[in-house]
């Protein structure tokens, strides 16, 4: 009997051996590093998802690329996204969560007026050219913020403000009707995937009136205690360009927190718009492409940048399931507010203004990683507090955060890019020694 349970016990030891060599991940370490009260993790998840959630990638320090997406387990729970765009159907599976959170069409806007949605749960866009072109913008972004499988705040409330048409009318009516009647102070967060370009300085006085009128509108949000995020453009030009005398808006507006995008998928070589869909769909992450996607633009007002390329999933007119890779900052846009969601859900207890989530997600996120941003300019990756990259396979090179925090022997130190060392310069804290792993040299 006594040698039964001998083995027994040993069994058990190699059964759990062989489970933790399987598990990439320690629970233990990312509650610690990200305060989140408890960790929820979409395995084998979207590219523009899995980007959020760890550092940069290297490929000389871990070996295959975590394709795992972590996240807070309270995903916005509580939070309302506001989303402003061309339509919205809630009856696609990625909204089926509806037990568990709002979601509702809260109002049509058409030629600048308020009508009731059609349903709570579709309200489309009845624009002829809009519906010939198979439009759905709207869709694309909502499920890119909230989407069970693709979106990253998967239990926020979402509130459609629909527009008949794109245009600057339509847009003020919008924004006046949720600043009207959809704004809980410092729990909404206000996504605007659209702009156009406007003077910096006008002389006209009927075009300044029409800046002022939106300029004014949006700083009453943000004065009520909102979030607001707005697409920067895909000109690949400065947003808020003096010498020419051109800003994008609403990005540009103060406050407004401006959205730029990376080629995650490995684009610029190309510079094309369009990739074939299974080169879009890739789910592994290259060392190479952290990097400004080309058509995106850039300057002093884009707050921070994200995914350029990203994953949804929607039913289209007909009720057919459409499953595709779109790109924009349109697109990225709605990934940042997802985020902002999900920190605000996990942070009752901080009041955001637009100031202050714009400072903490500059804190919280990969600073001067982004290749090709001209000048000095802001450059800021998204990421939502967990910033431990581990290896899809186990496998590292390397030591520190971006090699699944693996520590070095007891006489060599952990340094700045990840690799262990006897040397007494990259040992030292002030060129960047990594203190939490062991043997670096104060000063």
């Amino acid at each position: 009997m006594h040698f039964y349970f001998i083995w027994l016990l040993i069994l058990i030891i190699y059964i759990d051996s062989i489970f933790s060599k399987k598990t990439i991940y320690k629970i233990k370490n990312i509650k610690r590093e990200t305060g989140w009260h408890q960790v929820q993790i979409r395995n084998n998840a979207d590219l523009h998802l899995s980007l959020l959630s760890q550092g940069i990638y290297n490929d000389q320090l871990a070996n295959k690329y975590d394709t795992n997406f972590y996240y807070p387990l309270s995903a916005g729970k509580d939070i309302d996204i506001v989303i402003i765009d061309t339509g919205f159907n809630f009856n696609h599976s990625e909204f089926s969560n509806k037990h568990e959170r709002k979601v509702k069409c809260a109002v049509t806007i058409i030629d600048g007026e308020y009508h009731p949605p059609e349903s709570e749960t579709k309200c489309s866009t009845s624009d002829p050219t809009l519906v010939a072109q198979n439009y759905y913008h709207g869709e694309y972004v909502t499920d890119a913020a909230s989407g069970l499988i693709h979106g990253v705040a998967s239990k926020a409330n979402v509130y459609g403000v629909a527009f008949h048409t794109v245009n600057y009318n339509n847009a003020i009516a919008g924004l006046e009707y949720v600043r009207d009647h959809l704004i809980r102070p410092h729990k909404t967060v206000v996504n605007l995937s659209f702009g156009n370009y406007y003077a910096i300085e006008e002389k006209v006085k009927i075009k300044m009136d029409v800046i002022n009128k939106m300029k004014n509108v949006i700083l009453e949000i943000i004065e009520k205690g909102t979030i607001v995020v707005a697409a920067g453009g895909n000109e690949n030009i400065n947003s808020f360009d003096v010498e020419k005398n051109k800003q994008s808006l609403p990005c540009s507006i103060e406050g407004v927190l401006c959205v730029g995008s990376i080629d995650n998928i490995g684009i610029n070589e190309t510079m094309q718009w369009k990739v074939l869909e299974r080169d879009m769909e890739t789910k592994m992450m290259n060392t190479t492409h952290y990097r400004k996607v080309w058509w995106s633009n850039y300057g002093r007002v884009v707050d921070i940048y994200g995914p350029g390329y990203i994953h949804v999933e929607i039913n289209d007119k007909d009720g057919r399931n459409i499953d595709k890779v779109v790109y924009g900052t349109s697109f990225t846009t709605p990934v940042i507010t997802g985020v902002i969601a999900t920190i605000m859900s996990e942070h009752k207890e901080i009041k955001f203004t637009a100031k202050s989530m714009i400072a903490f997600l500059q804190k919280m996120g990969l600073k001067d990683k982004i290749q090709g941003i001209p000048g000095d300019y802001p450059n800021y990756f998204i990421n939502n507090g967990k910033h431990i990259v581990y290896s899809g396979d186990n496998i590292y090179y390397g030591c520190g955060i971006q090699a699944g925090n693996k520590g070095c022997s007891h006489d060599k130190c952990c340094s700045a890019d990840g690799k262990c060392t006897r040397d007494r310069n990259l040992c030292k804290s002030s060129h960047g020694c990594q203190t939490s792993y062991r043997e670096c040299e104060i000063d």
